[in-house]
């Protein structure tokens, strides 16, 4: 389970969100909607651990995922609204210049 506990988020002295609270258990999804300016790219980089934030703790299942951050990277995604897709590459070589990049060459075939 991800837990959210009194998540206060500031940009440049501006509050962004106040006391966030809220638990995704496994096996579920969470939409979370607002307007441009509400917080929820702020909110999802503060939980992969892109962002700090001013106050509040996040928990994945009993434990704080500062003490825990390479296990729960691990467990979980971010893709912001811009890929890291090359346009002019094909879905191939995409492939094959992330796998040399990121030294996993071996698993290009399978992905493929």
């Amino acid at each position: 389970m991800l837990k959210l506990n009194n998540l206060t988020y500031y940009i440049d002295n501006k509050q962004i969100f106040k006391n966030i609270g809220l638990s995704v258990s496994l096996s579920s999804a969470l939409i979370i909607k607002g307007d441009n300016g509400s917080g929820k790219t702020s909110l999802l980089k503060i939980i992969c651990g892109i962002k700090k934030p001013y106050n509040g703790t996040i928990l994945w299942g009993n434990d704080n995922i500062e003490d825990i951050r390479s296990d729960f990277n691990s467990d979980i995604q971010y893709i912001g609204h811009q890929n890291f897709l090359k346009d002019h590459l094909t879905v191939k070589e995409n492939l094959e210049f992330f796998s040399k990049l990121y030294d996993c060459q071996l698993a290009l075939n399978s992905a493929l």
